[in-house]
């Protein structure tokens, strides 16, 4: 069981950590994460942290790591860098201001109450990469996302129809996949096969069962 540090303790009482080892490429890893995560999610944010912008404004107090930090410290890492920028554009008033908001920050993620977003479509860079706050840099405006409510009939309609596209989206890929295998299946049904009428579906029966498979995905 790790050693919550008190402030994370307070704003989240009911978070319980453990310790357990994983497989990373590196070889294996000791890791503190929630007791009831599953280890794929774990290495999900521990490939997140690596991924994580390292920089803090000039004069800011750099975090001061714990061997029971969990996940290495990157949600630690993320909040307090989030604290320290925002106290140096002015949006907090003092350091203990920007300190409580990054301790809410680290306690709301531990808890599965909030995760980092996505940029919207076309905003994206790539991991790492971002617009620093000071330096100038402008991204275009994001699109406004509309509001869609589930008691009004256009607002589920709307809905409906990003299910339909999304499970057509995935059962397009599903097909096309499909697909691919079934070509392949071809070519390597011709390929074990002998004599002068192998690519003959009339005398190659393994070649007939893959063309008949291509033609019912739509070859």
């Amino acid at each position: 069981m790790a050693n919550l540090p008190p402030a994370l303790l307070r704003l989240c009482p009911s978070l319980d950590l453990e310790g357990r080892e994983i497989e990373r490429p590196t070889g294996p890893h000791w890791l503190i994460c929630p007791r009831d995560m599953a280890t794929a999610q774990a290495e999900a944010w521990l490939d997140w942290g690596d991924s994580l912008a390292r920089d803090l404004p000039e004069g800011a107090v750099a975090r001061l790591r714990d061997e029971d930090d969990a996940f290495d410290g990157a949600v630690a890492d993320y909040a307090h860098r989030l604290g320290q920028w925002g106290l140096r554009l002015g949006y907090f008033r003092d350091k203990p201001d920007a300190a409580a908001f990054a301790e809410a920050v680290e306690a709301t993620m531990m808890a599965g109450l909030a995760a980092p977003g996505l940029a919207a479509p076309g905003l994206g860079r790539a991991s790492g990469h971002r617009v620093h706050p000071s330096a100038g840099d402008v991204l275009p405006e994001a699109p406004e996302t509309p509001l869609l409510y589930l008691d009004d009939h256009a607002g589920r309609r709307a809905l409906s129809h990003r299910l339909v596209a999304a499970r057509g989206r995935h059962l397009s890929r599903h097909v096309s996949r499909q697909l691919a295998e079934a070509l392949d299946g071809i070519s390597d049904a011709i390929a074990r096969s002998e004599g002068d009428n192998r690519a003959a579906l009339r005398h190659n029966a393994a070649l007939a069962r893959a063309a008949n498979r291509a033609r019912r995905l739509g070859a």
